[in-house]
């Protein structure tokens, strides 16, 4: 295995600098990647909050956890009734980075999902194949924060991130449920295997009280986005056609 690249004669601040940025992204793509790729029954979501706590440890990222019992305080409704047929209880995870001097904020939002049986209504056939990989957003919103952390953009920058592990059981939600959500919103629930945006609503929720300049919300959601544009091509959809541009400008940018 390749360990280790030397560029020699590099002493131009500017090529230093860039080369510097490039591991940093490398970095957090890289812990990304490794997140999504290890198996579920290796990543509760106990045991990724822990990870995530690890990753910034030492770091001018804060990062907080919200066990089940503070998630119930939070009234976070969506985070528990998807994650309450599971023995793995839930977490959420919340990082904070703040520049000196900044006047803006951004929230990014991740769909934290450690596996996705469907719930009650399950996946059938081939269905259920790579939902360890239903947690892709929150991986990618911590690993965007490991960047963040060594490149210190000069911006504020907040992350939530719900994580849990939809499964059936006596103890799951049910199709017909009523969630009540602590802004007052009401979800009735058709399905169970659309998890994912009765979870990412208690984030958003969390994300708007914070009142940012924009939100990036980052989600394996839905199947009918691969339905609709193929397997090559992502979904963007947004309140506001100049945060979308700037967005989907970036993505370009990054390949």
């Amino acid at each position: 295995d390749l360990k280790k690249v030397i560029v020699s004669d590099v002493t131009k601040a500017s090529t230093v600098a860039a080369f510097k940025r490039s591991a940093a992204i490398c970095e957090g793509v890289l812990w990304a990647r490794e997140a999504i790729n290890t198996p579920p029954n290796a990543k509760a979501p106990k045991a990724l909050a822990a990870d995530i706590q690890k990753l910034f440890k030492s770091s001018v990222v804060k990062v907080t956890v919200l066990d089940e019992a503070a998630i119930k305080k939070k009234k976070m409704a969506g985070v528990m009734a998807v994650g309450q047929g599971s023995e793995n209880r839930p977490r959420f995870v919340r990082l904070s980075y703040r520049a000196p001097g900044a006047k803006k904020t951004l929230a990014f939002v991740g769909k934290g999902v450690i596996f996705d049986s469907g719930g009650l209504s399950i996946k059938v056939g081939d269905g259920m194949k790579s939902m360890k990989c239903d947690m892709s957003g929150a991986a990618a919103v911590a690993g965007a924060f490991k960047a963040i952390a060594q490149m210190k953009p000069k911006v504020n920058l907040e992350g939530y991130i719900p994580l849990v592990e939809n499964m059936p059981s006596g103890s799951a939600y049910r199709v017909d449920d009523i969630i009540t959500y602590r802004n007052g919103v009401t979800v009735e629930v058709q399905n169970t295997d659309a998890e994912g945006r009765l979870i990412l609503a208690d984030a958003l929720i969390e994300a708007s009280e914070g009142k940012p300049d924009g939100i990036v919300d980052l989600a394996t959601l839905t199947g009918s986005c691969v339905v609709a544009l193929g397997d090559s091509i992502a979904a963007a959809l947004s309140n506001s056609d100049t945060f979308r541009g700037k967005v989907i400008d970036a993505s370009e940018k990054a390949g």
